[in-house]
């Protein structure tokens, strides 16, 4: 995927709408090329169908093609529903569009936070694993985790080493780009989650703890993957803005 920030020279509203894109795009876990483009000769806007700064290409095609119905090519900044920049939504919305998937974003499994998501499950397994295992059990689990070929997690020398590794396996997902999706508070959430787990699990023997550890657990994770707003920034203005838009050649 192509993405291109088209705005002149002096327009102060390209920058943060160049990051909103590249946020969005590392949000989504999308491959694409983000360009900024710059138009300095008279001529640029028609060639380039540029009706104001700053203006957002995904494969060519403009983000809010709606404007274009009856814009006035020129050097200007832009205005979308009242702001001077392109809002996350819109964003969003247009890269999905152009990727080829529905129109609601939802969660992809195979994104930065759907992935995060799923890591969480293998420590949620581990922590499922009994320390100790009754007589009267014994033949279920190592039966299963045999035929999974994982029947020496039965021993707790094992055990616990491999809860660790993946409660820090899970953590570290919460805190991958942490800052382009809830900051690291869920990380946080999360790590106080793994040592209510190892407590619980390890050393008080408390179902109530570890339970309570797994449901934080599932809770930081979700609430890591859940979608951001952006929203109350306007941008900003310069001497070539127009009320309404570009202005015409």
């Amino acid at each position: 995927m192509n993405i291109e920030v088209l705005y002149f020279d002096g327009c102060p509203n390209h920058r943060p709408t160049l990051e909103r894109v590249k946020q969005t795009v590392s949000r989504l876990g999308v491959i694409a090329d983000i360009r900024e483009v710059k138009l300095t000769q008279d001529d640029d806007p028609v060639a380039m169908k540029f009706i104001g700064s700053p203006t957002v290409l995904i494969d060519g095609q403009d983000i809010d093609p709606a404007q274009r119905v009856e814009a006035s090519y020129g050097f200007g900044c832009r205005t979308f529903s009242g702001a001077n920049m392109p809002g996350v939504d819109m964003i969003e919305k247009a890269i999905i569009e152009a990727a080829g998937a529905s129109a609601s974003p939802g969660i992809s499994a195979l994104s930065p936070r759907g992935l995060s998501s799923l890591v969480v499950l293998p420590a949620v397994g581990a922590t499922l694993l009994p320390v100790g295992v009754c007589p009267a059990c014994w033949p279920v689990y190592a039966g299963v985790l045999s035929t999974l070929g994982l029947g020496f997690l039965l021993k707790t020398d094992y055990l616990l080493p491999v809860t660790v590794l993946l409660l820090l396996v899970a953590v570290g997902a919460l805190a991958f780009r942490a800052k382009s999706r809830r900051g690291y508070a869920p990380c946080a959430l999360g790590l106080a989650a793994a040592a209510a787990v190892l407590v619980g699990k390890f050393i008080l023997v408390s179902d109530a703890t570890i339970g309570s550890g797994m449901v934080l657990l599932v809770v930081a994770s979700i609430w890591n993957a859940w979608p951001r707003k952006t929203t109350g920034v306007s941008g900003g203005s310069c001497s070539a803005c127009a009320p309404g838009g570009g202005v015409s050649l």
